[in-house]
């Protein structure tokens, strides 16, 4: 938040800094007067609008003031002056209450009657309470004043042009624990000058040097689970960045605490303090790293209150111990620390394989963005509430731009970005909808609307697959970030919430974050405390460039403490309760890239004489200096230095110890939306020759395509320059080239120079010689040594590129049936083209053969194989395969194909199940007996006439009673990944009386009031599965038609049994004894042989059988008690029925 208080607002007219008292003076002019359900609302820039329930709501000024060092705040005085009559009768709009997001009943209308009867001046007396709160060491006073006055029943209202608030202090009675946390950084202190209304008392504060031990990340975690982080810790100390890892082990057994979570707390204390930690990644779930439960209490209808909040937030504040009075509740006002140090996220992985998923997204989204997603935001808002009309849509489009609402400046997504949105306020949107947006490349989805532990943005934990989410892999599409105002989906204490599933499967989101209890808005307006720590963040992320996501929400919350002594939001609750809540799930260093990567320009002194202490880097991007990117040296796997660039774009580099031996290092150059750069640098004695790699050239005109630069399956030739770096002329020079890359071949590694004078350069033509194998992976780095000896010396240099290769991947196909009934699907007898695509995301050209083939007897291909010479990269290739389905194939048959590109090392495939023809319900039959449907709950469903979706009949929900519901259900088996689709139509109580579908239980959309008939879809996995639509009623009222209608249900493609028993055609085949042991027989009414296949109830054939008679025993021993599916197959028709195994 930037605390640009110059406008109408006007900060400091005067400023004294004496032992005991802080003066700050504010001014005010301007109000403005809205209206809002009958009543009036006055309100001044850079203020907010709160107060106690039911009572008249005021705008309060926040105060947020440094104190000097070692002091801390007793009291506060405000003395106002300057009062101005606002011409007018008024009668002051009450506050409301917050309200958790998952709320929809209309809560009472509060208006405390005796205050807006009275004639006393309102507020009564100013609040006069002032709060201590310590930032990094630094000190700060946080106080709240209205600069209105207002006498309700006279309906009168007033302003103060100014205010004088005087903050009086005491020394602190234990000054070293005080400052024990100070750190002076400059990200710390770019914090401090804005929080602080007097950033000039930053300087009565000591300065705390950075010192060789120091490092960026600590990560905990159990001792299991250490090798698995070191791809992590490579890849930030490759950014500039140190880490750490400490087992929970070491922790429990060494540090002092009452329990774990203490025992970690003061761990991380302990690091803060010797070595200035910023970041802390907790590695594990609430089973391996412990969480601490935070009380709080919400003022809101009959009240809220939880004791067991799970908050981060308890590592991430550093001062205090969260529970000075030793009670069971921890986190009361007065015991928090509302003002963070550090930056806190948590891997919420259970076992090796969630943690794998979570490494290799944070690593792939830093190291390997996919372009041109960056500035493409989507924002995804829901319908909140009724009475007022409350919309999600108006809380996101705070995000974007400059917005100065509510009485505080952020300035978030650049206006400018191609910026997605999905508004229930301008029209209805599905999960499927949502799916298909992040798919097409959403790399940050912002989210307000309903949730649960399983359910956020009209996606249950069902939906959460690696299938629909295939495109979002971090190779074809980056992956995502999603932040979200939903209850309870971010609970991670629950096995597990809808938030951890996002995180821990190999596609989708790289990080989460969201509440673990209730996330609270204000009904009516576009202020509450989700959106504005929402907005906060989204300011650090795209103006501050504060780009790790543990530090931007960090932030946020530090700019938005001075609230919390506010009228309204320190009895109500609500704010605090969103502190404590909203976490990170995910790397808490990833670096959110909030524009297109660019690389930056770096200036500096590649050779440096042994016993430098210092060097100095100059950043630019665009030739405009960049402030605040990372500059580090590297120097034998260790950092020896680390600084931030300046106003200027310098940085100057101090290093922890002089380097005294000759050797090569890194200057590594990173910050916000840049490329990281790693540069060499090298340490050279201050006397004699030092020869080392200058550059080089590649020659691939004979062995390769002559595009000058390294392709696989190349022979080239090397152009290599070598400098004398040092002081004195190198002869008699030898230079081998070597690599251990099992993908190279030196055919020429040794060539020599016979004089090279002091910083002369000399060039050899085709000095070395290698080959490139063919099965290189795309964009792999070689790197090579060159050992570089005048028979006395011997100096060590390297240098690397990158190969470029081929690298397929098999698309989207569709089916081109029109010269059949043209459905887009496989039916029994036509012929159709399968347009299969085939794209080559790689780096080189490539030549493949596309192969699709099968093994169902029901499907023939024609010419199968098909050779593509040439595909370049970038480049979709199309090619339309000929396939005929059997006339004879049954209804629902389901064929699989197989899909490959084949070239090497380079092939790739993609398996496919595909069924002939759809089983729809379209409950044309006027019965539920097509398939086998079941009823429950208060009255069962009938079969309406008249008011279809289609043709004449459809599925209508029984009559029902308030606080009932009628339910209809149906169970099937699916062979993979697919889609249940049905229309539905709704008349009822909006918002309260819903028609709700389920799978297996999981809810997966709703709809309440007069919605139309629309055909909807949803993702179902492979497996058995429980579909269920219930019509449920709330406790009062009834609208409409009050009743719900399904029709045309389209049951998924791969679906091999609907309700595990479609009847047996004129009792043809019986299954004897049902249920068995594994040992039964078919009996048949004619004499006919058969094949059986058996399904288990997974949709896979556990037992087949060929050519069997009736009067054959069948027998599987391998099959283990449960329900099946047994499908019999004549020849001419397949018959299906189940069977229970004992």
């Amino acid at each position: 938040m930037k605390r640009v208080l110059a406008l109408l607002v006007v900060v400091i007219v005067g400023f004294t800094s004496l032992a005991s008292e802080i003066t700050q003076t504010y001014q005010f002019s301007h109000p403005g007067l809205q209206k809002r359900l009958g009543h009036d609302v006055i309100s001044f820039e850079q203020t907010m609008l709160t107060n106690r329930v039911g009572e008249p709501l005021l705008p309060y000024q926040s105060v947020s003031l440094l104190l000097p060092p070692g002091e801390e705040a007793v009291s506060v005085t405000i003395e106002k002056s300057g009062k101005v009559a606002i011409p007018g009768t008024f009668e002051l709009y009450p506050a409301q209450s917050s309200k958790p997001l998952s709320e929809t009943k209309v809560s009472p209308f509060q208006k405390n009657l005796a205050i807006y009867k009275s004639s006393i001046p309102y507020p009564y007396q100013e609040e006069n309470r002032v709060i201590t709160q310590y930032l990094n060491g630094f000190a700060f006073a946080f106080a709240s004043f209205s600069p209105v006055e207002y006498i309700p029943a006279e309906g009168k209202l007033y302003y103060f042009t100014d205010v004088k608030v005087t903050i009086q202090t005491k020394t602190v009675a234990d000054r070293t624990r005080a400052e024990a946390n100070l750190k002076t950084s400059d990200e710390v202190l770019n914090t401090v000058k804005k929080l602080a209304q007097n950033p000039e008392m930053i300087n009565m504060y000591p300065h705390k040097s950075r010192s060789a031990g120091d490092f960026e990340l600590l990560i905990i975690t159990p001792q299991s689970y250490v090798a698995s982080f070191q791809p992590l810790v490579s890849m930030y100390l490759a950014k500039g960045d140190r880490s750490q890892v400490v087992t929970t082990e070491y922790i429990n057994s060494n540090v002092s605490g009452t329990d774990l979570q203490m025992k970690i707390r003061n761990f991380i204390i302990q690091k803060y303090q010797e070595n200035q930690i910023n970041t802390v990644l907790l590695g594990g779930d609430v089973e391996l790293v412990p969480y601490r439960g935070f009380y709080c209490y919400v003022q809101s209808g009959s009240g809220y209150t939880d004791n067991a909040i799970p908050a981060d937030l308890y590592y991430a504040g550093l001062d205090g111990n969260w529970n000075s009075d030793g009670d069971t509740k921890w986190g009361e006002p007065g015991e928090d620390d509302l003002l963070p140090e550090i930056g806190v996220g948590r891997f919420p992985f259970s076992n090796a394989t969630e943690l794998n998923n979570l490494i290799n997204k944070s690593l792939k989204y830093q190291t390997q963005p996919v372009l041109g997603e960056f500035t493409k935001p989507l924002l995804v808002g829901e319908h909140l509430y009724d009475d007022p009309i409350t919309w999600g849509s108006d809380y996101l489009e705070l995000l974007v731009g400059p917005r100065s609402d509510n009485g505080y400046f952020t300035n978030g997504i650049p206006s400018n970005y191609t910026i997605q949105t999905m508004y229930e306020s301008n029209s209805n949107w599905s999960a499927s909808d949502l799916r298909n947006a992040i798919n097409q490349g959403k790399q940050y989805v912002h989210h307000v609307g309903h949730a649960s532990q399983t359910y956020v943005a009209k996606m249950s934990n069902s939906d959460i697959t690696n299938a629909n989410f295939a495109q979002t892999n971090g190779v074809i599409r980056n992956f995502s970030i999603f932040h979200t105002h939903g209850c309870d989906c971010g609970s991670f204490d629950y096995n597990d919430c809808i938030l951890e599933k996002m995180v821990t499967i190999e596609n989708f989101a790289a990080a989460v974050i969201g509440n673990s209890r209730y996330g609270w808005f204000n009904e009516g307006q576009t202020e509450g405390p989700a959106a504005h720590l929402h907005r906060e963040m989204t300011d650090a992320i795209f103006t501050d460039k504060i780009a790790a996501l543990g530090p931007a929400l960090s932030d946020a919350k530090i700019m938005t403490a001075p609230w919390v002594t506010a009228p309204g939001q320190w009895e109500d609750g609500a704010l605090r309760w969103n502190f404590y809540d909203l976490n990170i799930l995910g790397d808490p260093g990833l670096r959110v890239w909030s524009a297109e990567p660019v690389v930056p320009q770096v200036s500096y002194s590649s050779e440096l004489i042994l016993g430098t202490t210092e060097t100095s880097a100059t950043v630019s991007v665009g030739g405009l200096p960049m402030k605040d990117a990372v500059c580090s040296v590297l120097y034998n796997n260790q950092l020896i230095a680390r600084a931030l660039t300046d106003i200027n774009g310098i940085a100057n580099l101090q290093f922890d110890i002089p380097v005294t031996e000759i050797g090569n290092a890194s200057l590594i150059v990173s910050g916000n939306n840049c490329l990281t750069q790693t540069l060499p640098l090298t340490f050279i004695p201050a006397n004699g020759p030092y020869v080392v790699y200058s550059h080089h050239e590649i020659n691939d005109q004979t062995g390769g395509n002559n595009n000058g630069l390294p392709d696989y399956n190349e022979t080239i030739q090397l152009m290599m320059a070598m400098r004398n770096v040092g002081l004195e002329t190198a002869n008699n020079l030898t230079v081998t080239l070597s690599t251990d890359n099992p993908y190279i071949t030196i055919t020429n590694s040794v060539f020599t120079i016979n004089q090279l004078n002091a910083g002369d350069t000399v060039s050899t033509v085709n000095a070395a010689g290698l080959t490139i194998a063919h099965g290189i992976p795309n964009q792999q780095l070689v790197t090579f040594q060159l050992t570089t000896t005048d028979g006395t010396n011997t100096w060590m240099s390297s240098f690397g590129f990158t190969v470029a290769a081929p690298q397929f991947q098999i698309g989207n196909y569709t089916i081109n049936d029109q010269a059949g009934n043209n459905n887009g699907m496989l039916d029994a007898g036509e012929t159709v083209q399968f347009v299969a695509r085939l794209s080559n995301s790689g780096s080189s050209a490539g030549s493949v053969d596309f192969v699709l083939s099968s093994q169902s007897p029901w499907l023939t291909i024609e010419n199968g194989t098909f050779t593509i010479d040439n595909i370049q990269p970038g480049q979709l290739i199309e090619h339309a395969f000929t396939m005929t389905v059997n006339s004879a194939t049954p209804y629902g048959t389901v064929i699989s194909l197989a899909l490959n590109a084949i070239d090497g090392d380079y092939s790739v495939s993609e398996n496919l199940l595909l069924s002939v023809g759809l089983r729809i319900e379209d409950f044309e039959s006027g019965n539920f007996e097509t398939y086998e449907w079941h009823h429950g709950g208060n009255a069962n469903w009938t079969i309406s006439m008249g008011n279809a979706f289609e043709g004449s009949f459809a599925a209508k929900s029984g009559v029902i009673d308030h606080s009932q519901q009628s339910d209809l259900w149906i169970s099937l088996i699916v062979m993979g990944n697919d889609q249940i689709k049905f229309a539905r139509k709704v008349s009822s109580e909006a918002g309260y009386d819903y028609l709700k579908f389920f799978i297996d239980d999981n809810e997966i959309d709703k709809w309440a009031g007069e919605i139309a008939w629309q055909e909807v879809s949803y993702p179902i996995n492979e497996g058995s599965h429980v579909l269920r639509w219930s019509y449920v009623k709330d406790i009062t009222v009834a609208s409409g038609s009050d009743c719900a209608w399904v029709d045309k249900v389209t049951f998924p493609g791969t679906t091999t049994m609907i309700d595990l028993g479609e009847k047996l055609t004129s009792n043809q085949y019986l299954i004897s004894p049902n249920p068995n042991a594994g040992k039964f027989y078919i009996i048949s009414s004619d004499n006919r042989n058969f094949d059986v296949k058996i399904f288990d109830n997974k949709g896979f054939v556990a037992a087949q059988f060929f050519n069997v008679s009736g009067q054959n025993s069948l027998e599987s021993h391998g099959l283990t008690p449960g329900l099946y599916v047994v499908e019999v197959n004549d020849g001419s028709k397949v018959y299906r029925s189940k069977m229970v195994v004992k």
